[in-house]
């Protein structure tokens, strides 16, 4: 009789061991993204997308400028040249700006203008340009893309710039 009641408690966990276990469990899982820093990483991403997106851009631009597709305009005052307020229109009508010779704007390079990942008031693709010259903005959210924004040469050490002149805005 006792080798049947010592089977039957060899069986399973108690209660109380499943809950050590468990709590141990969430304890690495804290441990684990508090490590990782996984906001950081989203800020990251989004900064390596605009990068790519601004450099893109400046690419359509300056092949457009090269063959002679289009030439710039004066962007002074203009409140929908950011990719909030503006459009994706790659014809001149867009976010960036500029007078459509040829008929292809910057199709050659792009089939639209990007949007910022955010997108918002604060977190925007933006662009200037003077009629002659050009400047493209973004602004990076992540520590470990800051350095990109102060060492682009140009004077706006808290946002990423790119184009002919980067003392437009």
């Amino acid at each position: 009789m006792k080798t049947a009641q010592k089977s039957q408690n060899q069986y399973g966990f108690a209660l109380l061991e499943l809950l050590i276990v468990l709590l141990i469990i969430g304890v690495l899982i804290v441990v684990i993204l508090n490590y990782i820093n996984v906001e950081e990483y989203t800020k990251q991403a989004r900064d390596a997308r605009r990068l790519n997106d601004i450099l893109a851009v400046q690419t359509a631009i300056l092949n457009a400028l090269t063959t002679e597709g289009i030439t710039l305009v004066n962007t002074a005052n203009c409140v929908t040249c950011n990719s909030f307020a503006g459009n994706n229109s790659i014809n001149g009508a867009g976010w960036v700006k500029f007078t459509n010779i040829k008929g292809s704007g910057l199709n050659d390079i792009i089939q639209n203008l990007p949007t910022d990942p955010v997108n918002n008031n604060t977190y925007n693709f933006s662009y200037y340009s003077n009629g002659i010259e050009f400047e493209l903005n973004a602004v990076l959210e992540s520590e470990k893309y800051q350095i990109n924004a102060q060492q682009d040469g140009g004077n706006n050490l808290s946002v990423y710039e790119r184009g002919l002149d980067l003392e437009i805005n």
